[in-house]
């Protein structure tokens, strides 16, 4: 399956490094601790899950638009400028 070669070590490395001019220059941090924490007992499987219910996500993105402009309509009113709070 692509995607969990994509969640492998080497696919996590790959996606901090390619298309970067000098990658020597990424520190491995980043990537070493995503696969660390993949790597953990059912952690795979769950990043699977996620992706596979990826289009869910996408049908709610109404209802998020919806819940921001209510929030960012209250924050203009009540409390402060929007774009200090939300981005």
């Amino acid at each position: 399956m692509a995607v969990r070669k994509a969640l492998s070590p080497e696919g996590l490395r790959s996606q901090y490094t390619d298309g970067v001019p000098n990658p020597d220059m990424i520190a491995p941090e980043g990537y070493t601790l995503d696969a660390a924490m993949i790597a953990r007992p059912g952690n795979m499987d769950i990043q699977l899950d996620l992706f596979l219910d990826y289009a869910n996500n996408v049908k709610l993105y109404p209802a998020f638009q919806d819940l921001k402009t209510l929030v960012t309509a209250y924050l203009e009113e009540e409390l402060c400028n929007p774009s200090d709070v939300l981005s």
